[in-house]
C-alpha cells in the first residue's frame, strides 16, 4: 500500500459488544444486572475481542471498565482516560467513560448541556485517532485483515 488513506465504509471500522448478552430489568427500569451475570458473559466478550480485533475499545460505564480489567495486561496509561493495553491478547487503545445516561456532570449522551462529552470523551478520542494515524498498528494483532472497499448504496436508475 502507497500509505495514501482510502475511504473505509463506517461499517467495516465500527463494532459494538456488550459484555452481558442479556438483561436484567424490572419495567424498564434501572438494570438489575450484578456481578455474577457480568463474571460469566466476560469469557463472551473475549472472544468477541479476539476475532473483531480492535485498535480502539470505548468502554461506556465504570462498572463495565472494572470488570474488563480482568482482560487487561501490559496496561500504560498514555492519557487522561485512555490507556495502551492488550485485551484478551489483543493490542489496543481502551478509552474509559462514564456511561452516556449517567447522571449529572458524568452524563454525556446528549449534545446539549453535556460538558463531559465536550471536555472529556472528544478531547480523549482526539488523542487517540492521533495515535492510531502515527504509529503502526498495535503488535500482537497477527491477523491484519485487509482494508475492504467501502459498500455503495443501490440507486434506482432515473428511466
Amino acid at each position: 500500500m502507497s500509505g495514501v488513506r482510502q475511504p473505509v465504509h463506517l461499517f467495516d471500522a465500527y463494532a459494538m459488544a456488550n459484555l452481558r448478552l442479556c438483561s436484567a430489568t424490572a419495567d424498564g427500569a434501572r438494570s438489575l444486572s450484578d456481578a455474577t451475570m457480568s463474571r460469566n458473559c466476560l469469557p463472551h466478550l473475549a472472544e468477541t475481542i479476539k476475532l473483531l480485533e480492535p485498535t480502539l475499545c470505548i468502554v461506556q460505564g465504570v462498572q463495565v471498565h472494572k470488570v474488563l480489567t480482568e482482560l487487561m495486561g501490559r496496561r500504560r496509561q498514555v492519557a487522561p482516560h485512555l490507556e495502551q493495553a492488550r485485551v484478551a491478547g489483543v493490542g489496543t487503545l481502551v478509552a474509559a467513560f462514564t456511561n452516556p445516561s449517567a447522571w449529572g456532570k458524568l452524563r454525556w449522551g446528549g449534545l446539549n448541556g453535556v460538558p463531559y462529552l465536550y471536555e472529556i470523551v472528544a478531547p480523549t478520542l482526539r488523542v487517540a485517532y492521533q495515535r492510531m494515524v502515527d504509529a503502526p498498528a498495535p503488535a500482537g494483532n497477527a491477523t491484519a485483515h485487509p482494508q475492504r472497499r467501502p459498500a455503495t448504496i443501490d440507486r434506482q436508475r432515473s428511466r
